[in-house]
């Protein structure tokens, strides 16, 4: 039964990954030379696949042979200090965590920790303290303290109620809100942070979506939020309110490709990435600094077959899509002017169903 849920989660689309990634703004000094590194979890063969990035033209060579997950990984996140790695296993109602080691960015598995019912999505959170899982088939979200020392996750509490089918969970910048798009309900749940244990309170009721919320992704100021909807191809903007968390719709929603199932806030704030699952591209959006609404940048961008989540390194200078169909990578170089992706040579290998990816740098593990 779960592997037949899993298949129709292809069919609809599978979180962007909250990624757990530092996010550095435009004009801030890049990161210190080190590994560019990604890592994808593929669905149907439960592994996740290691890569080494090009540090001039960020394409990927595979790390090794890939690793066991739980089963059916449905998302990837980053610690933002590049030390651990977590896996949603959607099948195994779990999360895998893994260390990461600094000179190739190998992983070592450190554990498997109990989710609710069908874990779709992870973030890490800013402080690289808590982890957040989404539980698309229990409706609730999951809270972890991380050991600092080891990455192993400690349950924070019970879990907080979602709406219908979360997707896709995120954090701001300064740890202090987090956001749920909820897929059947068509809406977004917002929830305060505690300092000390990270655990949820719910904020308000969930603020109204488009048709089938996928996606989340936050602007690295904290003040803009975009939800990118996949049964009516269209993504939302909405405004932070600083004080509550609470969020209020930018203006209307703009049009996406085929199905987006992915969406990725450029690490400097300037540009918004949404990958398309049923027509094979990533659409590029300019962030006005000020509105936070979005306008198109040139015409979507080839991807693979499915692409179904995205990650971008955080120096912003590389993009990487994982393409569920094709079961491979594609890679990017990011225009510093434009935001324009400029394909990488041909797609990397990956396992079997690569629906999660995200990225990160070894210089950060020094930091």
């Amino acid at each position: 039964m779960k592997h037949q849920l899993i298949m129709m989660g292809l069919t609809l689309a599978l979180t962007a990954c909250g990624g757990g990634g530092d996010e550095m703004g435009e004009g801030a000094p890049l990161q210190a030379q080190g590994l560019d590194l990604a890592y994808a979890v593929n669905t149907f063969d439960h592994t996740i696949s290691s890569f080494t990035a090009n540090g001039a033209t960020g394409a990927l060579s595979a790390v090794g042979p890939a690793l066991p997950t739980g089963s059916g990984p449905a998302a990837v996140g980053v610690h933002p200090a590049g030390r651990f790695v977590y896996v949603a296993n959607f099948g195994g109602d779990s999360v895998s965590a893994y260390s990461v080691a600094i000179n190739d960015g190998a992983l070592t598995p450190v554990g498997e920790f109990a989710a609710g019912d069908g874990p779709r999505s992870v973030t890490v959170s800013r402080d690289g303290r808590f982890v957040y899982v989404a539980n698309d088939l229990s409706d609730d979200v999951s809270t972890y303290a991380i050991n600092a020392a080891t990455g192993a996750l400690n349950a924070v509490g019970l879990a907080v109620a979602t709406g219908t089918n979360p997707r896709s969970v995120v954090v701001d910048p300064q740890t202090r809100f987090a956001w749920v798009a909820n897929l059947l309900s068509d809406s977004v749940s917002a929830y305060t942070i505690n300092a000390l244990t990270g655990a949820l309170s719910p904020i308000g009721v969930p603020v109204a979506a488009g048709d089938g919320p996928t996606a989340l992704g936050i602007d690295p100021t904290g003040r803009f939020a975009y939800v990118v909807n996949t049964n009516d191809d269209t993504v939302v903007s909405y405004a932070i309110d600083a004080v509550t968390g609470a969020l209020s719709p930018l203006g209307a929603p703009v049009a996406t490709g085929d199905a987006p199932a992915a969406v990725r806030v450029h690490p400097g704030g300037h540009w918004l990435y949404v990958a398309n699952r049923l027509s094979d591209d990533v659409s590029v959006y300019a962030i006005d600094p000020v509105s936070g609404q979005l306008s198109a940048v040139g015409v979507p961008v080839t991807a693979g077959d499915g692409p179904q989540s995205m990650g971008v390194s955080p120096d912003g200078r590389f993009a990487y899509v994982a393409n569920a169909t094709s079961d491979d990578v594609s890679s990017y170089a990011i225009d510093a002017g434009s935001g324009a992706l400029i394909a990488v040579g041909p797609p990397a290998p990956a396992g079997d169903g690569p629906v999660g990816i995200d990225a990160t740098n070894t210089s950060l593990l020094l930091q």
